[in-house]
């Protein structure tokens, strides 16, 4: 994965529409947009293997669009260009992170001392089972 080029392809295919934010902040909240909706698709990202790519859409197959595109939200702060900010920040985590492959597994044998705790624990336990059984005596027959 190449991050400066994939945050420089975010940067520049990232389309943003602007509303209302809801919640506090008085007449500000009313009159000024500043909730900040950041859209991107897939398909311009430029910066990820093919095998990246398809672990970013197994990964955010909730959050993708039929279209194609990722959607993310912001309105925390008053400012948009503070809100911009953030849902820039916040695609650009969501994708690096989602594109992440998980490492390959290194196959190890058992230690020796893992193996000697279970035959232990087996063989306590077939003791217990053995104590558990009926064992007649002479005067029962």
């Amino acid at each position: 994965m190449h991050k400066e080029l994939l945050a420089s392809s975010i940067a520049e295919h990232i389309t943003f529409s602007y509303t209302c934010s809801g919640g506090n902040g008085g007449q500000n909240v009313n009159k000024v947009q500043t909730k900040v909706h950041a859209f991107i698709q897939l398909n311009t990202l430029n910066g990820l293997s093919s095998a990246e790519m398809q672990q970013l859409r197994r990964n955010l197959a909730g959050k993708i669009t039929g279209a194609g595109t990722i959607h993310v939200t912001v309105q925390e702060q008053r400012s948009r260009e503070q809100n911009r900010i953030t849902a820039l920040a916040r695609m650009e985590q969501l994708i690096v992170t989602a594109a992440r492959l998980p490492a390959k597994r290194k196959k190890t044998s058992v230690p020796r001392g893992i193996k000697e705790r279970r035959l232990n624990a087996k063989k306590l336990h077939a003791k217990t089972k053995l104590n558990r059984q009926f064992k007649p005596t002479p005067y029962e027959e």
